[in-house]
């Protein structure tokens, strides 16, 4: 499905290394390329051999050790 933007994708992560798959998400919206799944965008990254941050910066999980 993203084969046809794989340059754009290597450019967003370039531009911006420390980028989210929902940022990636929304700049391909912003570009009329609507990709309803995160899965998607990981598979295309992973395919390409590019990282991404894995979440948001914000309040740790509440799951650990206290």
């Amino acid at each position: 499905m993203l084969e046809p933007h794989e340059d754009l994708l290597r450019s967003l992560v370039a531009a911006k290394s420390s980028i989210t798959l929902s940022e990636i998400q929304a700049e391909l919206k912003a570009r009329g390329i609507v990709v309803a799944a995160l899965s998607t965008i990981l598979l295309a990254l992973r395919r390409l051999g590019l990282r991404h941050k894995k979440r948001h910066s914000g309040r740790p999980s509440r799951t650990g050790p206290m």
